[in-house]
Formats: structure tokens, sequence, C-alpha cells
């Protein structure tokens, strides 16, 4: 009995020091993988203070290199920055505020009734949306998260809780985050969904505002696809890079994006950043941004009434 006691205190012993080594050895793993990550990314040294910005690169010409698909996401971050700071592309003689976003009155892009005009992301702050619909302007302001359904906020401004997106669905999930506290379900459109629903196929878009706390990535590109934008006179956005948000894997289609814009006619007239916060472990770049389309076209059945842009 002693000796069948004396065996099983052993053979405790034996496995308590298999556990332990067992933890020692996914720790280490653990710590191994975190190394790989971090030089995986190219995380430059010193990094836990540095402007990572400061670091960036010249240009190496065409995205499709091979130079520039090794990049790491910061870089792609800092460049999409670089591109914003490139300052005014064009001159607005007749900029003026409507509520809390700059609109150009020129000529060739001043919003004259019957505008239309579509607001994305509210967040209970109709200010821009009210100012447009003074000047003439049917209004639609869309915004999922306030907890409202379709009403007339006031005369020219209609109401739709409804989503933008690249995609439609009924039951969108959107990320808990600072504006989403609790899992939530959205009813989200593409732009050109929601043209067709509100019977707008064939209507120029005077302005086109949007506030989507990061989405605008993948909507943008989306409208890029789908051609929407060859109708939209002026661009108004937010755009967002926030710590977690979106996927660094996708930030230099991201600057792609910005790019495109540039080419199918999109002209910078303001920008101003804010909140940039350059941290390898926290970065944060936010810019409002507002751009005209030089190379505006009217939906077909009503080219023959719009006015094109003359430069």
């Amino acid at each position: 009995m002693a000796a069948a006691q004396t065996l099983q205190l052993l053979w405790s012993g034996v496995k308590n020091r298999v556990t332990v080594r067992q933890i020692l050895f996914v720790a280490i793993v653990a710590l191994l993988a975190c190394v790989g990550y971090i030089h995986f990314h190219q995380c430059p040294s010193s990094f836990s203070s540095q402007n990572v910005c400061s670091l960036l690169k010249e240009s190496r010409g065409d995205l499709t290199q091979a130079s520039n698909r090794t990049r790491a996401w910061w870089e792609w971050a800092c460049l999409i920055e670089k591109e914003l700071d490139k300052g005014e592309e064009y001159k607005c003689w007749n900029l003026r505020n409507m509520g809390n976003w700059p609109v150009c009155f020129d000529s060739d892009y001043q919003p004259k009734a019957p505008c239309l005009v579509y607001s994305f992301g509210i967040n209970n702050d109709f200010r821009f949306d009210d100012a447009m619909a003074a000047e003439g302007c049917e209004v639609f302001s869309f915004d999922p998260s306030m907890g409202v359904g379709d009403h007339e906020h006031a005369k020219h401004v209609t109401f739709r809780a409804l989503g933008l997106s690249d995609h439609d669905s009924d039951t969108y999930q959107p990320n808990v985050d600072g504006y989403v506290n609790d899992i939530v379900t959205w009813k989200v459109r593409t732009l050109k969904s929601i043209r067709k629903m509100l019977g707008h196929e064939n209507r120029a878009l005077d302005v086109l505002k949007m506030d989507i706390e990061t989405y605008e990535w993948a909507v943008v590109k989306n409208l890029q696809d789908d051609g929407q934008l060859s109708s939209v006179r002026q661009l108004a956005l937010e755009w967002h890079i926030f710590p977690t948000e979106p996927f660094r894997n996708h930030f230099s289609t991201m600057y792609q994006t910005m790019l495109d814009l540039k080419k199918i006619g999109f002209r910078q007239f303001y920008m101003s950043p804010w909140n940039r916060i350059h941290n390898i472990y926290y970065f944060n770049s936010q810019a409002d941004n507002c751009l005209v389309n030089t190379m505006f076209q009217a939906p077909q059945e009503t080219r023959s009434e719009e006015r094109a842009p003359t430069g």
C-alpha cells in the first residue's frame, strides 16, 4: 500500500512538470509568433514613440511593381496622407460653408434648384442638409444608426434609415466601435440601388456627402466600379483610418482608390486633416475632403438639360 502511494506521488509530480513544460512551450511559441508578425509588417526600429511617416520612402513608381507590393501597411497609410496634403487642385472662387461642410458655388458646379443632394451619415446633425435645402435642393438624408424610422425631417429634407455600402443587405452587422455600442443589423444599399429605389437613375447628383466611419473606402471603390461618380458634380467626404479599422491589408487598395478618383476627373478644393497620430501601435488619421468633378457627365436622358463644366 505504501509503495502504491509512493508511485502515485511520483506520477503526480511528473504530470505537473509536463504541464509546466507545456505552458512554457506555448509561451515561447506565442512570443516568437509576435516577433515574426512585427518583422513581417516591417515595423521600423524605435517605433514605440517615432512618427513613422517621417520614415516614409519616396514613391517607387507604379503600384503594380514588386517594390511597392513589399510596402508595409504604415507606408500606405502615410502615402494616403501625402496625397491629401498635396493641397488645392481646383481653385474654388465661391466657397461657402453649408452648415458644417464647404460647398463650391462656382458657375460650373453651383447647386441650383431643382438640385439633388444625398447626405450619408447624419448622427442627428442636419446642419448641412438643412442648408442645402435652403438653396432649393431636394435633400435625402441617410443614417441607419439613429434609431428612428423614415420621416420628413423638414421641408425638402427626407430622412431614410438606410446605410450606404458596397453591397445590398437587409441584415448587415456593423462593427461594434465608438459609434455602435451593441450588435445590431442595418439595412444597407449601394448608391446604384438607392438611386433606382428613389427614381433618380436619370438625375445628376449635385452633391454627394458621406461621413460613414471607414466604410467610405469600400463605398468609393464600389462607386468607381459601378460608374456612379460620372454624374456626381461634387463629392464631400471624411476619410478615416482608425487604429483597428480598416484592416491593414486593405491599405494599398485604399491608396489606389484615392488615386483613381483623380483619374476620373475629381479635383480637391478643400481638405482639413485632424486627429493624426503616427504611432505604429496607435495609428489614426482623419480628413474632411471636398472635390469637384471636372469630367462631370449628366445622365443620358437629362444630358441635354444639364450643364457640364468647361474646365
